[in-house]
C-alpha cells in the first residue's frame, strides 16, 4: 500500500514535472516567437530606414549625372571662354587684315591714278608760244629827188614775230589761235587772217606778225606807252580739251618782249 502510494506520488510529480515542462517549452515558443516577431520588425524598421538598391542605384546615377553635368559645364565654360579669345583674336586679325587691304587698296588706286596721269601727261599734245621775235625797222619816206629834206637814218616802226609750236608727241585737233596787240591796255585793231580750226603737228610751228607804228614808235621806246600781245590757243588731245593763255610784254631795255605768264584780260 506503502508502495502504491508512492508510485501515485511519483506518477503526480512526474505529471506535475511534464506539465512544467509543457509550460516552460510553451512560454519559451512565445518568447522565441515574440523574438522573431520583433526581429522581423526591427528588420523591417531598417530596411526601411535603409535605401532599396535600386533607388540607391538611381541616386548613385543621378550623382553621376549631376557630377558630369558640372565637369560638363565646367568644360562648356571653358571652351567657352576659349572660343570667345579665339572669336575676338579672329576679329582683330580680319580687322588688321581689312585695314591692310584697304590700305593698299587705296596705294593701288593712287598709284593707279598717278600712272594714268603720268600717260597722260606723256602722251597730249602741248601748244603754246615758243618764242616772239622782234625787228626794229626802218620805213624812209617817199620824197622827190633832188630836193634838200634830210634822209632819217633812225628805226621808226616795230615788228614783231609770234611763234607757237606743238611740243608734245601727238596732234593737237581742233586747234585754234586768238590773240590781241594792246598799247597801253587799249586794244589796236589790225588785219588778220580768220580764225578756223585745224590740226597742229608735233614740232610744227605756226606764225602770227604785228607791228607798231611810226606814230607810237617813240612813245613805247621811251617807255611813255607799254606794248603787249595776248595769245589764247585751244586744242583738243586724247585725254580732253585744252586751253591755254599767255601775255607777253614789250621792254624797250632788253628789245625783247617778256612773258608774264596767264594775266590775259578775257
Amino acid at each position: 500500500m506503502v508502495y502504491g502510494l508512492q508510485i501515485s506520488t511519483l506518477t503526480r510529480m512526474i505529471g506535475k514535472l511534464f506539465r512544467n515542462i509543457i509550460t516552460s517549452v510553451s512560454y519559451l515558443r512565445e518568447i522565441i516567437q515574440k523574438h522573431k516577431q520583433a526581429t522581423h520588425k526591427s528588420a523591417n524598421a531598417i530596411q526601411k530606414q535603409q535605401t532599396p538598391p535600386e533607388i540607391s542605384s538611381l541616386l548613385n546615377t543621378v550623382k553621376a549625372i549631376s557630377s558630369d553635368y558640372r565637369t560638363s559645364q565646367q568644360s562648356q565654360e571653358s571652351y567657352h571662354k576659349k572660343t570667345l579669345w579665339v572669336s575676338v583674336a579672329g576679329v582683330l586679325v580680319v580687322a588688321a587684315y581689312t585695314t591692310v587691304a584697304l590700305w593698299q587698296g587705296c596705294s593701288t588706286r593712287n598709284l593707279v591714278t598717278i600712272a594714268n596721269k603720268t600717260f597722260e601727261a606723256a602722251n597730249r599734245p602741248y601748244v603754246g608760244v615758243s618764242k616772239i621775235d622782234v625787228a626794229p625797222v626802218e620805213i624812209r619816206p617817199t620824197v622827190a629827188p633832188n630836193t634838200n629834206q634830210p634822209q632819217t637814218t633812225e628805226p621808226n616802226m616795230l615788228f614783231f614775230h609770234v611763234e607757237i609750236k606743238n611740243f608734245g608727241p601727238v596732234p593737237g585737233n581742233n586747234f585754234l589761235v586768238r590773240w590781241r596787240i594792246l598799247l597801253s591796255g587799249i586794244n589796236q585793231p589790225f588785219d588778220k587772217i580768220p580764225e578756223l580750226p585745224s590740226t597742229i603737228f608735233p614740232t610744227q610751228p605756226v606764225s602770227l606778225f604785228g607791228h607798231a607804228g611810226r606814230r607810237d614808235y617813240p612813245a613805247i621806246m621811251s617807255g611813255e606807252k607799254t606794248l603787249a600781245v595776248e595769245v589764247t590757243i585751244e586744242y583738243e588731245g586724247p585725254s580732253g580739251h585744252y586751253k591755254e593763255c599767255s601775255k607777253h610784254q614789250y621792254d624797250p631795255r632788253f628789245n625783247a618782249f617778256l612773258d608774264l605768264g596767264p594775266m590775259c584780260s578775257n
